[in-house]
């Protein structure tokens, strides 16, 4: 399963989601749950694009802190108990890579891991993250000592790891910064894989304001949906 968590002010960028996601994912046989505050995706996609993909479906999280939203949503039958996390605006920038997700997956049932980072070479560390060997095939340990132990980078998490990571009135930038501190003193093994990314992806935005590359991904979805609004 893949997690997408928005809020309802993103809505703009919905459209342009579905496009990569569309474009890129169409060897990806899980499903998605998107998760919005009070608007369901297709109310804002559908119209306009006129398209509805059977994997995708819509979860409302209702108003509030962030932190009482992904308690409602980790609390839900709807979400699996493993999944892959990620918010709106990490828009897939080449073919995902569905193979790698699943074998992930079955080493994550396997060995009962908690958080397994799949986002890169650096596994979302600032600099060279300090890692250790293990005995699980293509993982390593990702040490308690490094930076963003907790990060929302695309990472495959266990349902209930995560709950235990969110504590009350967090907004997504407490869970990385203080949840990391809070997680280490727990000195949990974390691991990380570190070939191609599964789910590989630009991050579009950094609040309302396009990251180095973004801005041509989301005039590109809008131009090839006839999207009619623009980024706030």
């Amino acid at each position: 399963m893949i997690i997408v968590q928005s809020t309802d002010d993103k809505a703009h960028v919905w459209g342009p989601w579905y496009y990569w996601f569309e474009k890129y994912a169409d060897k990806y046989e899980g499903r998605v749950l998107f998760c919005s505050e009070e608007i369901p995706i297709w109310e804002v996609v559908k119209p306009v694009i006129g398209l509805r993909d059977e994997r995708i479906k819509s979860f409302l999280m209702g108003k509030g802190v962030w932190a009482d939203r992904m308690r409602r949503l980790l609390t839900s039958p709807e979400a699996d108990d493993m999944f892959w996390y990620m918010h709106e605006d990490f828009f897939l920038s080449e073919p995902i890579r569905a193979s790698t997700m699943s074998t992930l997956e079955g080493l994550m049932a396997e060995h009962s891991l908690s958080l397994i980072k799949a986002c890169g070479s650096n596994a979302g560390a600032v600099g060279s993250p300090k890692l250790s060997k293990t005995d699980i095939p293509g993982l390593v340990r990702y040490e308690n000592s490094n930076d963003y132990l907790v990060s929302h980078q695309v990472s495959l998490w266990r349902k209930d790891f995560m709950a235990s990571t969110i504590y009350a009135g967090y907004t997504p930038w407490d869970h990385e910064v203080k949840g990391t501190p809070a997680l280490r003193s727990r000195n949990m093994p974390l691991h990380a894989w570190l070939g191609p990314p599964p789910y590989p992806y630009r991050e579009a935005f950094r609040g309302n304001k396009f990251r180095p590359g973004g801005q041509a991904m989301f005039d590109e979805a809008c131009s090839e949906y006839g999207i009619p609004y623009t980024p706030d």
